[in-house]
């Protein structure tokens, strides 16, 4: 069975302290992302996930001798089995590339949920839900192609912005936290091998 990949989508990541996708060292401080891909055309081992959305909520705590990150999946509640299977094969690195290289950074994964995840992307807001676990809430604006804050990080950045509200509680993985500024940022990835 082929286990190649390609996605690609929107993807907006908010983030308190360095995002996910930078290399973190101890004593660097604490930091926390909620990010939510949305998958507009792909496959995975030949499986069709076009369509799908995955939430990641990602936490790093450091001490300033140690840190320790971890990081749990949310899945589209909707999704088949088979799909589900691919797509948290994927993201926690198990298939290599690009989703391998960034799973590599995010710590220990916590596996994953199937919840109902709402969202709203608007020009200059942004609505992310899962109720009971998540509510993101960003305001911003688009940034253009030419910008040099378009390039850098694992994904194209096309939008710049804002959180006025992020909340995150699954205290079964103390992932728990309720910010009312953090960074906002949007853009579009392709992802295969």
């Amino acid at each position: 069975m082929q286990e190649s990949y390609s996605l690609s989508g929107t993807v907006f990541d908010v983030h308190e302290g360095l995002p996910f996708w930078v290399e973190h060292k101890p004593g660097m401080g604490g930091s926390c992302s909620v990010t939510t891909w949305l998958i507009a055309r792909g496959q995975i081992g030949g499986v069709d996930v076009s369509d799908m959305v995955v939430v990641t909520i990602w936490m790093q705590s450091d001490n300033g001798a140690s840190r320790r990150a971890r990081r749990l999946i949310l899945v589209e509640e909707e999704a088949s089995p088979e799909r589900v299977r691919w797509v948290v094969d994927a993201f926690h690195g198990r298939l290599g590339g690009p989703l391998g290289d960034l799973a590599e950074r995010v710590g220990k994964e916590l596996g994953f949920y199937l919840v109902p995840i709402d969202y709203r992307l608007e020009e200059s807001r942004i609505t992310i839900s899962v109720p009971h676990k998540v509510r993101v809430v960003a305001a911003g604006r688009k940034i253009p192609e030419s910008h040099p804050a378009c390039s850098g990080g694992p994904w194209l950045r096309r939008w710049s912005g804002k959180a006025d509200q992020v909340l995150v509680n699954v205290p079964e993985h103390e992932l728990v936290w309720n910010l009312p500024q953090s960074r906002a940022l949007g853009g579009a990835f392709r992802f295969g091998c």
